[in-house]
């Protein structure tokens, strides 16, 4: 079993870099940066990533589609339907449907494990941001609201990146008792506090990663194209 998936993984990380060599719309980055140097960092870039990475990228490219599909035409009754039963389902599949292909942190893939699954409940995620999105178009929220949501969701990514290392540099630092609530909450509140700092410093500093981000890559492409929409 071990064997096979390994090759699996292994036909899988061949066959993603030659798709990037070949197709230059893969990524969701910069469609025009199409140079020969351009394809084969995009090519290195996969391969550092490793099949384990690749197994997820379709979740992250989810996101990306709901992104770009904006607000759909549809009534927001039909909307509201929708996103309720997309969260419905979310729910179900979290709760009473098991991991699959394998369980969480199974090797050789670990993390990517239960990439089926992950699939799955990206794809109802996306579905839910689309139709709650199309839901509350006409509403008027008060920019108090607004701007508070806006700041949260900014905090989402630094969360994402950083809880892991920060709760086991905690455990290794401060030992504590996963069976003491109150041991626990205090561990969140560090945790999510170090976090809310690290993104502020992350936030901070995004526009100067952009430039450099996108410098480089139209340097690679040799061309000076304008920015993707994507990177607005």
């Amino acid at each position: 079993m071990t064997c096979a998936v390994s090759l699996f993984l292994d036909v899988l990380h061949l066959t993603a870099a030659i798709l990037v060599l070949c197709y230059r719309r893969l990524v969701f980055s910069y469609p025009h940066s199409v140079g020969p140097i351009a394809q084969v960092a995009r090519a290195a870039v996969m391969r550092l990533f490793g099949p384990n990475i690749l197994l997820l990228l379709p979740c992250w490219l989810l996101g990306v589609l709901a992104f770009r599909l904006g607000d759909i035409a549809m009534s927001r009754g039909v909307a509201i339907v929708l996103a309720a039963l997309a969260a419905a389902l979310l729910v179900f599949i979290v709760l009473r449907v098991s991991p699959l292909p394998l369980s969480t942190m199974n090797a050789p893939l670990f993390f990517s494990s239960r990439f089926l699954t992950d699939w799955l409940i990206a794809a109802l995620i996306a579905a839910m941001l689309v139709f709650a999105r199309r839901a509350v178009a006409d509403l008027e929220i008060a920019a108090p609201i607004s701007g508070f949501a806006r700041r949260l969701a900014d905090q989402t990514f630094p969360l994402y990146l950083f809880h892991h290392p920060i709760l086991l540099f905690i455990a290794a630092l401060v030992p504590f008792d996963h069976g003491r609530p109150l041991q626990v909450l205090t561990v969140v509140a560090v945790m999510l506090a170090v976090i809310a700092c690290l993104g502020s410093l992350c936030d901070a500093s995004r526009g100067w990663w952009r430039q450099v981000f996108e410098t480089g890559l139209r340097r690679l492409s040799g061309r000076r194209d304008s920015m993707h929409p994507l990177s607005k």
